[in-house]
């Protein structure tokens, strides 16, 4: 959920936690929905092709500079100076840059939509090593936020305006006086409160029924604009650790007509989500649930799982660029002895609960190494240091490899101390391995920027016996990676962008493609056949296919998308669809341009890491909401960007194969797959 810092306070108080109601109920199960708007677009305005390098070197703030519309060298990157007062100054041109290109947008969607500036406000902005700064916008309706009113607007350094997202609605408030009352944070109308609001949500969720004067509230209000409440549930069945909160909005339906109504934000043990509950319907309409599904002796790039090999001991993982600090500081202390880190926190979590301060974490040895050779036993916890040292590892791992393609503080990484590098930080990774609140499953939870998101990893049994998903860096890497794609689409502070439909499929999509092209090494093929969760599946794996090129091992396509009667109704299989599309695409790039193992160098002469960058800056270029068509699109946007239009083909086969070519079309009721080619790409 994201409310403007102009509309609420910085942050919101009154944890609370709901005990005893249903302990069994498995909140990571809660099926996100909304509104599928097919007033929603994605616009390419310019190609954005300049004359700068596209090397995989960075491109530098120059020397000097007359205005704010000339901060980059054409010149590849130098070390840049580690001063503190060259920092300060590249900070300073970094900030005046990103400044700019908001005025920009700003410019851009007043002249483009007819829209003044108390009809929308600015989300985030997040400007790439490429050149690109990322607007977001939020839609305002007399003052009352839109929830599903999202705008971004991609600006190339010149100003460029290079393309759009777009889900504002057209529609205007009907009830402009009772708007007025909540604005100021006034009782108003008394017939619908933020009380009843939550009462609704609880009936919904399947909590038993309380009496409105059981719910204590308070309200917060910030420059007069609207208020937001922090609710109570009674002491008798809450503990510390929880949070709810509401506030008045509007949401889009799917004719783009606005309803009033609460939108609640609701944490509860493993799952945090978001609500829109109508005022008019008395119902809830909307769900976004933030949760999808030194040395260390570790399983490394290239061993998925204890099932592909053996540990190794790797020496001095970290990246000294993304990690200043290595992996084992804790804040301004000296180098942590467990666990523990600026990036990550792991322990074990055999009781299921959201504390994580407290609990079990292995030691290092007075050489600073984790060596905890892992024994397969059917006392699982025997393994738990060897599982949170592989948890740790690669969590860090991802957050360094991640930092190099654009991840990093300014684009809501996931850290505590942000090192004066933007972001707002105070949001490490809490891993929690062997949890045990729900056997077979791994749940990641995303708040927005600078709230800590959330890993539980389980024991799954399906395999027989009792496997940890910890020692299996696949689930891992794709539990990861719905925090990257949340955080990165949309802008830091919105989290609901990949709630439903095609976008919460495509969130599924990345992180088992991630998890299948980061294991790859110098002596893979496109022959390679990927079963994402095999370890914990005793081979199985977690899809209806495997990850294969081969059509006959892997038959999907777009038309399968929602296909009655098939495995593709839900998002973790419409996932299987989109993640098999940027398969194609990443063997075609690796094919001609090659692979290195040097995944942090973010290189762009080859397939694999080529392949990354592209696909992370399609993440920031695609709009909010985002179909397989859009993100598609921002993909090849972003190629355009980045390399210039020699890669465009290599795309676009990978996507025509499995239906999503250059006909391929989607009015929001019905799509049709293609596989034709553009034509500067037919042979």
């Amino acid at each position: 959920m994201y409310i403007h810092p102009g509309l609420i306070l910085h942050s919101l108080t009154g944890l609370v936690i709901l005990l005893g109601l249903f302990p069994e109920k498995c909140m990571s199960r809660i099926e996100s929905f909304g509104p599928n708007r097919s007033d929603r677009t994605y616009e390419i305005v310019a190609d954005g092709q300049t004359e700068r390098s596209t090397s995989d070197t960075d491109l530098s703030i120059a020397s000097g500079y007359e205005s704010s519309q000339s901060l980059l060298s054409d010149k590849p990157r130098r070390r840049p100076s580690r001063s503190r007062g060259a920092q300060r100054a590249r900070g300073q041109r970094h900030d005046l840059q990103n400044t700019w290109a908001v005025q920009q947008a700003k410019i851009f969607i007043q002249h483009k939509f007819a829209i003044t500036d108390n009809e929308f406000y600015v989300s985030s902005s997040v400007r790439s090593r490429f050149g690109v700064t990322h607007v977001y916008f939020g839609q305002l309706v007399k003052g009352i936020p839109v929830q599903n009113g999202v705008m971004n607007v991609n600006v190339d350094d010149d100003g460029e305006i290079l393309s759009y997202g777009n889900s504002f609605t057209t529609a205007k408030s009907p009830h402009e006086t009772r708007e007025n009352l909540h604005r100021r944070g006034t009782k108003g109308d008394q017939d619908f409160t933020p009380q009843h609001a939550l009462l609704v949500l609880l009936v919904h969720l399947e909590y038993e029924t309380l009496s409105l004067d059981k719910i204590q509230v308070e309200t917060s209000t910030s420059d007069e604009l609207v208020a937001v409440y922090t609710l109570y549930l009674p002491q008798e069945i809450l503990a510390a650790g929880y949070e709810i909160s509401a506030y008045l909005s509007y949401l889009a339906d799917d004719k783009g007509k606005l309803d009033m109504g609460y939108y609640i934000h609701f944490h509860e043990g493993e799952t945090s989500l978001e609500a829109f509950v109508s005022e008019h319907s008395r119902q809830v309409t909307t769900i976004v649930n933030w949760s999808a599904d030194a040395s260390y002796r570790v399983y490394p790039m290239g061993t998925p799982s204890p099932a592909e090999g053996d540990q190794v001991l790797v020496v001095n993982p970290e990246d000294g660029q993304a990690s200043p600090r290595g992996w084992s500081i804790v804040s301004s202390q000296e180098n942590a002895t467990t666990t523990n880190g600026n990036n990550v926190h792991a322990q074990e979590n055999w009781a299921g609960t959201p504390e994580w301060k407290n609990k079990y974490r292995p030691q290092a040895d007075t050489s600073q190494s984790f060596n905890y050779p892992f024994q397969d036993s059917s006392e699982v916890r025997d393994g738990v240091d060897a599982a949170l040292t592989n948890l740790f590892y690669w969590c860090n791992l991802l957050h360094d490899i991640f930092y190099h393609y654009g991840f990093n503080e300014e684009a809501g990484n996931f850290q505590d101390v942000n090192f004066d590098k933007g972001g707002q930080g105070n949001d490490g990774v809490v891993a929690f391995a062997q949890s045990g609140s729900k056997g077979n499953s791994a749940v990641f939870t995303t708040p927005p920027d600078g709230r800590q998101p959330t890993m539980r990893l389980s024991i799954w049994t399906p395999a027989g016996t009792a496997r940890d998903a910890a020692l299996s860096s696949d689930i891992i890497i794709h539990e990861y990676t719905h925090g990257v794609s949340t955080r990165l689409t949309g802008g830091v502070k919105n989290v609901g962008c990949l709630g439903w439909d095609e976008a919460a499929a495509m969130g599924e999509g990345w992180g088992d493609v991630f998890a299948a092209v980061l294991h790859m090494g110098t002596e893979d093929s496109r022959d390679k056949t990927i079963a994402i969760g095999s370890y914990v599946t005793g081979g199985k794996g977690l899809r209806a296919y495997p990850y294969s090129t081969d059509m006959k091992v892997n038959p999907v396509t777009y038309a399968d998308v929602h296909r009655r009667n098939t495995p593709f109704r839900n998002s973790h299989e419409i996932g299987l669809i989109w993640g098999s599309m940027l398969y194609e695409v990443y063997w075609n790039m690796v094919d001609v341009l090659g692979f290195t193992d040097r995944w942090h160098s973010a290189s762009l002469e080859h397939g694999n890491t080529l392949w990354i960058q592209l696909v992370v800056a399609g993440m920031q270029f695609q709009p909010c909401y985002p179909t397989f068509l859009q993100a598609r699109d921002a993909i090849l946007q972003a190629e355009t960007k980045i390399t210039g239009n020699r890669n465009q083909c290599l795309i676009w086969r990978g996507f025509a194969k499995r239906g999503l070519g250059y006909g391929a079309s989607y009015d929001g009721v019905k799509r049709k797959a293609d596989t034709s080619l553009p034509p500067q790409c037919e042979e």
